[in-house]
This record gives structure tokens, C-alpha cells and sequence, in this order.
């Protein structure tokens, strides 16, 4: 949790110090992929893995239980 509140401080601060005159979300998108290697750079400093990490795997879990529901679907489908 940490190190998400952390790259999405960088990429304000990224955001509010370019020489803009109003917020930009590719600016902050930018900012964010900056802090990503930022973080990465030092995430075994924080004592945990790197957050992506969580992330892809919590995609990866979604992506096999959505799998799993549409084929049980299916099948309960073409046995009625």
C-alpha cells in the first residue's frame, strides 16, 4: 500500500514541478511511469515485493475465475 501512495505522490510532484500551466493527465501519466522505475529501483528497500507483482496476479486470478464462470455457464447451458 505503501509504495502505491508513493508513485502516485511522485507523479503529482512530477505533475507540479513541469513548467505547465494546468494539470495534464498525460503529465501524470508520465509522472507514474517514472515513479514505477523509481520504485522498482528501490522496492527492496521497503521490505516487500514489488506492488505490479500483487497487481498482475490479482489480473491473472480474474482473468481465470472469469474463464472458469463463462465455461460452467456454458456447460449448464448445453445441459438444460
Amino acid at each position: 500500500m505503501r509504495q502505491i501512495v508513493l508513485n502516485i505522490l511522485i507523479a503529482f510532484l512530477w505533475v507540479l514541478f513541469q513548467d505547465q500551466g494546468s494539470f495534464l493527465f498525460s503529465t501524470f501519466v508520465s509522472g507514474y511511469l517514472i515513479g514505477l522505475i523509481v520504485i522498482y529501483i528501490l522496492h527492496r528497500f521497503f521490505g516487500q515485493e514489488f506492488y505490479l507483482v500483487k497487481i498482475w496476479v490479482a489480473i491473472k486470478f480474474l482473468a481465470i475465475y472469469l474463464y472458469q464462470l463463462i465455461t460452467s455457464s456454458l456447460s449448464i447451458i448445453k445441459y438444460i
